[in-house]
């Protein structure tokens, strides 16, 4: 399963001006390479609560995101990275609690298997 991380408040919906920025910087289709960053560098860029969630593995309690609700049209960006993940027509209420997507941009979400186990 992919980690619902990339969703909850990594992210944010932004408007049109925000969305023809991205696009225009990121041109007709998004280049992937790795960041590198130091953790002081990221912890400088992130909120600590999106340090925990993109760089530690974190997440939140269900039903508590506020995108979980949120349905305006738009994209979705990495908090992180600012790279474009998805659009508001791939966003699905799957009543789980977290917000869900069908599919991502292409290009922009990379995922692995996760072992850890959540315990309540």
């Amino acid at each position: 399963m992919n980690r619902r991380v990339f969703v909850t408040r990594l992210i944010g919906l932004t408007g049109s001006a925000s969305l023809s920025r991205a696009l225009l910087a990121a041109g007709p289709e998004q280049t992937t390479e790795k960041i590198q960053r130091t953790e002081a560098e990221w912890k400088k860029r992130l909120t600590p609560e999106q340090f925990r969630v993109l760089r530690e593995g974190g997440t939140e309690l269900a039903f508590s995101s506020t995108l979980d609700k949120e349905y305006g049209k738009g994209t979705y960006v990495c908090a992180g990275c600012e790279l474009l993940l998805f659009t508001s027509e791939m966003k699905f209420n799957s009543g789980s609690g977290w917000p869900s997507f069908t599919t991502t941009l292409p290009g922009s979400v990379e995922t692995k298997t996760d072992f850890k186990r959540v315990w309540p």
